[in-house]
């Protein structure tokens, strides 16, 4: 691991009231591997006139014995240091350049101390931003007050200023560094990003913008968002192996068959919290389906498999007189020819029920490029969105899938836990 230093310089270096200025006191007490040095215009000229930074430089690395190295960035168009837009840019281009060259690993030090009020704050908020992380190193002034500048501007000796500076001394030293309080508002307006797409369930996109500030992300919270993207697709394995990372139970419902429905539910519930209707709508049919089997084979009404062939390969389900494949209305001709006192009465008029809605709404939306609304399914069938997704929960019970209304919260208990964890 590496230690590198980006330091504006200012007038206060490098030397003081008898200090060590803000760049000297950094590198005494941190020693970086590399230092890259911000001239402008102005402050290069202090260094051409009487080498007072080379010389100052020079001696601290003979007294502390450390061969760092130094670079030097000199501005020779920078005259309105004042001007913080200019600055900013200036900054940010550097301290990226330095993010994408510098390991992993490294430690990025800067000097939110040195340079004009507006170098100071451009550093700060840079730091405040970066996505990787930025030490701001502040250095405290020797009279732990606003800074009164000496006239630089006018005869300054270096040798002088080296032979009275304190703090070559270990008995006037002070160290006067300390790392500059901050909150990276990057990684706040981040978090709020994740937490937004957390919210609507996108975790594909959360997923995305953990991973670009991923140093700030707890590990959990991550393993946590792969589940739940994991979890969407159905990838049973990869979702049980994130949130166990995370040690996090994540399955109310975990037999085999059983699973399958509830899971595909649960989505078809974040397709309505979306108002995705015409997604919810054409999602019908899959589960539909598997509940009628599921309920023929429940109720033993007949021997489904002296009717239906069933190939557990490819998943699918053929029916044996006809050859083609089985759909939701084969299932329904069974019951209606065999189900007669072997299923219960309100079942069947949900069976119906969901038929109908199936063929009229469902169709229109699978087969033509139309407007779903959920004003637009009550109309055509009497039955809202959530009325459909309820009449599918309780054929699920009926088919013997015990769902409970704490167990439909299911996604927001997961949201909630992420939340929490970022």
């Amino acid at each position: 691991m590496k230690r590198i230093l980006f330091s504006p310089v200012g007038s206060t270096d490098p030397i003081a009231h008898q200090r060590d200025g803000a760049l000297l006191h950094i590198i005494r007490k941190y020693r970086p591997d590399k230092a890259y040095l911000f001239f402008s215009k102005e402050i290069y000229g202090y260094e051409q006139k009487d080498n007072r930074y080379s010389y100052c430089l020079n001696k601290l690395l003979q007294e502390i014995g450390e061969d760092i190295e130094i670079e030097w960035i000199i501005k020779e168009d920078l005259v309105d240091v004042q001007l913080f837009d200019p600055i900013l840019l200036e900054f940010k281009e550097i301290i990226e350049d330095l993010c994408k060259c510098i390991e992993d690993d490294d430690e990025l030090l800067v000097n939110v101390s040195s340079g004009s009020p507006a170098m100071k704050s451009a550093v700060q908020i840079l730091a405040a931003f970066t996505e990787r992380p930025v030490i701001p190193v502040q250095v405290d002034s020797p009279n732990k007050a606003v800074n009164t500048h000496e006239d630089v501007k006018g005869e300054y000796s270096p040798e002088i200023q080296w032979e009275l500076n304190l703090d070559n001394s270990d008995e006037t030293y002070e160290d006067r560094c300390r790392i500059s309080s901050k909150t990276n508002l990057n990684i706040v307006i981040r978090k709020s990003i994740i937490r937004r797409h957390i919210e609507a369930y996108d975790y594909r996109a959360a997923l995305d913008v953990a991973n670009n500030v991923k140093n700030y992300i707890d590990e959990n919270a991550i393993s946590l968002i792969e589940a739940g993207s994991a979890r969407l697709k159905l990838d049973k394995s990869n979702c049980e192996k994130n949130a166990k990372a995370a040690n996090y139970d994540i399955y109310p419902i975990k037999q085999g068959d059983h699973w399958n429905v509830f899971e595909y539910l649960m989505i078809m519930r974040i397709k309505l919290e979306k108002e995705e209707y015409a997604d919810f709508i054409r999602s019908i049919s899959p589960v539909f389906q598997r509940l009628l089997e599921m309920i023929i084979k429940k109720t033993q009404i007949i021997d489904l498999d002296s009717l239906i062939r069933f190939d557990k390969k490819s998943g699918s389900a053929t029916v044996i007189e006809t050859n083609k494949y089985a759909k939701s209305f084969d299932y329904i001709k069974i019951i209606d020819d065999y189900g007669k006192g072997g299923i219960d009465l309100n079942i069947k008029k949900i069976i119906y029920k969901i038929r109908d809605i199936e063929e009229s709404v469902r169709n229109r939306a699978a087969h033509n490029i139309t407007c779903i609304t959920d004003e637009s399914i009550c109309n055509l069938e009497g039955k809202n969105s959530k009325d459909i997704f309820k009449m599918l929960c309780e054929l699920s019970r009926y088919a013997g899938i015990k769902i409970t209304d704490d167990d439909l919260k299911t996604y927001d208990k997961l949201n909630e836990k992420i939340i929490s964890v970022l």
